[in-house]
């Protein structure tokens, strides 16, 4: 049912072929007494209780997880799953032009991403440290 829930909510599904007769089935539910009233019963129709708007703090925190995957396609040892990675990227639409180690490198969000700017030649506002 939350497969179902989810469906409705997003107005998409998993297209894995193993799904195929699950897809089908969620197409013709008909089963609504053991569906919980709160939830969608069709695409765009309302949340269930409990889901959280998308706001500024989660923004940042997938920025943040976006720019480490950037930063493990280029730095990453030789057993991650780079071809893995980009395929996931890919099918969920996400850009995944990785920055460069110069000034035109994202903004850093949170003390997190300013460590691993500090580990990767960069100071605290994301410029290249300079030889003196």
């Amino acid at each position: 049912m939350i497969r179902l829930c989810a469906r409705n909510l997003y107005d998409w599904h998993c297209d894995h072929e193993s799904l195929a007769g699950e897809v089908r089935d969620w197409e013709n539910f008909t089963d609504w007494d053991n569906y919980p009233e709160s939830w969608p019963r069709a695409p765009d129709q309302k949340q269930p209780q409990g889901v959280v708007a998308l706001n500024g703090s989660i923004q940042a925190k997938a920025t943040t997880r976006l720019n480490t995957i950037r930063h493990d396609l280029l730095h990453a040892g030789p057993r991650y799953p780079r071809d893995e990675v980009k395929a996931a990227m890919n099918y969920w639409e996400c850009k995944l032009e990785a920055y460069s180690n110069t000034v035109d490198r994202p903004p850093l969000t949170n003390d997190l991403s300013r460590f691993a700017a500090i580990a990767d030649g960069h100071n605290l506002i994301g410029e290249p440290y300079r030889n003196r």
